[in-house]
């Protein structure tokens, strides 16, 4: 009963979240407000439709960000994990499905018409993974051979440089028991 009377903002204020990406509520405001001829909402409104790519990219993308590139937009959607999807349910008869070859329909679970407030929740991939997949797991141990870092973490102090690892594994270890 207190959710009518405590919340005072509109849902349509709440596009304007700080804590939402600039992209995110950009391409919320321009899929709601485009052209539909050119780019909007399924029908059931679970994913968006670019229906005139050329057209997009050379007047709808120079409105709302500071360049004309589709390619460049469809790579920020694919930071956001945004999928492209092929066919679509909704399209059953043959005719559509022909004309839909041409759209461009993206889906994320969180990018739904009427829901501003779910785009807090979408959040930009991690875009590290030559650095962060091999190098963390074996690291230094490696470099300085798994021996000789036993040997001296065994005695106490033998080594200042090494002393952060057997730390960070103690304390971990601690937490789990």
């Amino acid at each position: 009963s207190n959710d009518g009377t405590t919340t005072s903002t509109k849902p349509s204020a709440m596009i304007l979240d700080q804590d939402v990406p600039i992209f995110l509520r950009k391409t919320f405001h321009l899929v709601n407000t485009c052209d539909p001829d050119i780019c909007g909402w399924s029908e059931d409104g679970e994913t968006f439709l670019i229906k005139d790519p050329s057209k997009f990219e050379s007047t709808i993308i120079p409105q709302f960000f500071k360049h004309n590139k589709f390619a460049s937009f469809v790579r920020q959607l694919n930071f956001y994990s945004f999928r492209k999807l092929k066919h679509h349910p909704e399209s059953l008869l043959l005719a559509d499905e022909q004309v839909e070859e041409s759209y461009w329909r993206f889906y994320h679970p969180k990018f739904q018409r009427g829901r501003p407030e779910w785009l807090k929740d979408i959040k930009r991939m991690v875009s590290n993974p030559r650095k962060s997949s091999n190098n963390n797991n074996n690291g230094n141990t490696n470099a300085n051979g798994n021996g000789n870092n036993k040997k001296s973490t065994a005695s106490g102090t033998s080594n200042g440089s090494n002393s952060n690892a057997p730390t960070a594994a103690a304390s971990s270890a601690s937490k789990d028991g």
